[in-house]
């Protein structure tokens, strides 16, 4: 639930200060960033047998070209 006011945050504050789309881009991206940090800082004895399996790395890393297929076509 917090990670979802943080996002929801950010986008209101980028259309109250009517800022271009790159620039919400790169703040989306480090609010990512740092949300992943957070997980890894937090929980590293909980998920790292599940982050640092090379198996699940490389089903973790085809995902993206899935996810990204998805995307191309639902806007195309």
């Amino acid at each position: 639930m917090v990670f979802f006011v943080i996002i929801m945050a950010a986008c209101l504050l980028a259309r109250l200060l009517d800022l271009s789309e790159w620039v919400v881009a790169v703040a989306k991206a480090l609010i990512a960033l740092l949300l992943v940090w957070f997980a890894f800082r937090r929980m590293s004895g909980e998920i790292s047998p599940v982050l640092y399996d090379r198996d699940l790395l490389l089903i973790y890393t085809s995902a993206i070209a899935i996810l990204w297929n998805l995307w191309f076509f639902g806007f195309w």
